[in-house]
């Protein structure tokens, strides 16, 4: 299944496969996804590709900038 998303402020677009099952989904207690009821999943490197705002790259930070994503 190929799955397309955004980041939170639009720039970049990642598109991933992923294999089912979603068992391994996770939720993140950040106050962005938790009013977005935001699932996360993990996928290897080789079935994520970036498809918008490869110049946008780069360390993300939020909020207090504790979190470095």
């Amino acid at each position: 299944m190929t799955l397309r998303a955004t980041c939170h402020c639009g720039a970049i677009a990642p598109e991933i496969t992923a294999h089912a099952p979603f068992d391994t989904a996770s939720r993140c207690n950040c106050s962005c996804c938790i009013r977005r009821g935001a699932a996360n999943i993990t996928v290897m490197v080789d079935d994520l590709k970036v498809v918008q705002g490869h110049e946008a790259l780069g360390l993300y930070t939020f909020g207090t900038e504790t979190a470095q994503h």
